[in-house]
């Protein structure tokens, strides 16, 4: 792409504009999802395809399904007792300084 960040660790703003430029030179937007969560797949035999289920209501057919995120799009905070009372400073990795 030819782009050099701003900042050694950019910041989200400077990381999302840079996503977008990507999926704009490679023209991934046509067939892009964003904002969608899976809530089913099965295979079905006579296409040889997956139907993929959303919580939009879609119905996806895909030949492939590259399952990478997981459950890391919610961060999960510790249950730490006493951690609303701790002094120190502190940060989880999901809401930087």
């Amino acid at each position: 792409m030819g782009y050099i960040p701003v900042e050694e660790y950019s910041h989200a703003p400077e990381i999302l504009k840079h996503s977008r430029a990507i999926g704009e030179k490679f023209d991934l937007y046509n067939d892009a999802v964003f904002q969608t969560e899976i809530s089913g797949m099965r295979w079905d035999d006579k296409s040889a395809r997956w139907i993929v289920s959303t919580n939009r209501n879609d119905a996806i057919r895909a030949k492939f399904v590259c399952l990478a995120s997981g459950p890391l799009h919610r961060p999960k905070l510790p249950g730490i007792p006493g951690i609303e009372a701790f002094a120190g400073h502190s940060f989880h990795t999901s809401r930087w300084d």
